[in-house]
């Protein structure tokens, strides 16, 4: 767990949840929530080492431990900001 680990899980959950935010517009948490829920996904993969990338096992040797963690983070981000969009938008009712 290492400062660079740290900073390429926020930047790509970051990045996943945008993502997140731009494909489900209508369940989206606004450019900040999106940005904030995808980092923070995005730290549980940096920092804490939970990645669904690492569910795949193939994919994590194919593509190495910063690709790996930029898709991972990625992922984590972009899952953890949809999740969050779906029960907030089921709250809302």
């Amino acid at each position: 767990m290492d400062i660079a680990s740290i900073l390429i899980g926020l930047v790509s959950g970051g990045a996943g949840g945008a993502g997140a935010g731009a494909m489900l517009k209508e369940k989206g948490l606004g450019m900040v929530g999106n940005l904030l829920a995808g980092g923070a996904g995005g730290l549980l993969s940096g920092a804490g080492g939970i990645s669904i990338a690492s569910l795949i096992p193939a994919l994590g040797n194919m593509l190495g431990a910063t690709g790996g963690g930029i898709v991972g983070g990625g992922l984590n981000g972009l899952i953890l900001t949809a999740v969050i969009g779906f029960v907030k938008s089921k709250m809302a009712k």
